[in-house]
């Protein structure tokens, strides 16, 4: 079975609504395995209901949610984290702006936990 991963964090109210940090993520997670279900390549001009109710049924499919920073000040990625709890999803969380450019790697500290155990994983993603 594939690792899916729906990536989860603020959008609205933030410039091109956060994409760039969204298909970031993406590109890590699809270096470390994951098939990824990323809420940012949603069309333009949907209600926020409407984007919801889309998100939702993407994050159902998956079987982990990524956290961006910042994902605690957004409403919809308090709610999509209530969801994946509930399904008992494996929870992972982009590091507090750790980001490190180095010999051409993109390179994150993502904390992981399956919700007793804790861990800061490295990953890293040619950006060649």
């Amino acid at each position: 079975m594939s690792r899916t991963i729906y990536i989860s964090g603020p959008m609205t109210g933030i410039k091109d609504f956060n994409r760039k940090e969204f298909f970031k993520a993406q590109a890590r997670l699809t270096a470390q395995g994951f098939v990824v279900l990323n809420p940012a390549v949603n069309p333009m001009g949907l209600t926020y209901a409407q984007y919801m109710q889309i998100d939702i049924a993407m994050l159902q499919v998956c079987d982990s949610i990524y956290l961006l920073k910042g994902y605690s000040k957004s409403k919809g990625a308090g709610a999509e984290l209530a969801l994946a709890r509930s399904l008992g999803f494996k929870e992972y969380y982009e590091h507090e702006g750790h980001y490190i450019d180095a010999s051409g790697d993109l390179l994150a500290s993502v904390l992981v936990t399956d919700g007793e155990i804790s861990d800061i994983v490295e990953v890293a993603l040619a950006v060649n």
